[in-house]
């Protein structure tokens, strides 16, 4: 749905662009004209900007939970070499709030298959230390009754 409106919304704004400056793309050049080249110079730094955009909206997602299905926004690869970007809530063995080496706050998570995985409590977004203690207890809870 977000691809499908921000490619939506680009090609509106790309089909502007170009109906607006038609005129002046299809004239005859003015050859020192520094109002002409920088008319075309914005045109085409605002399409690369807006492009910029839509690609950075395609990527950023945060990672959902559902139905005991946490979807994260990149693949991972498990310790049998296959990428997912699905886990069940119930492949975590363990959880530990920590930093990773370069000094970034999250959780690592070590699912049952022994494949670790770090979250960076900044792909969490705001409420990523409630969201990953949370995520933490119900880990604990669930191999606690094993």
């Amino acid at each position: 749905m977000k691809t499908g409106l921000s490619l939506l919304g680009f090609g509106l704004m790309s089909a502007f662009i170009v109906w607006f400056a038609w005129p002046g793309i299809t004239g005859p050049p003015a050859p020192f004209d520094p109002g002409y080249w920088t008319f075309l110079t914005g045109l085409f730094l605002a399409t690369v900007a807006l492009g910029f955009l839509v690609v950075v909206t395609w990527h950023e997602r945060l990672p959902t939970i559902h139905d005991g299905v946490m979807e994260l926004p990149f693949p991972i690869q498990r310790t049998n070499r296959s990428r997912t970007k699905r886990l069940r809530i119930d492949e975590i063995a363990s959880i530990e709030l920590t930093t990773n080496s370069i000094g970034l706050a999250g959780a690592e998570l070590i699912l049952l298959d022994r494949t670790r995985l770090f979250l960076p409590n900044t792909i969490l977004g705001i409420p990523w230390k409630q969201t990953l203690e949370a995520l933490a207890a119900h880990v604990n809870q669930s191999s606690s009754k094993a």
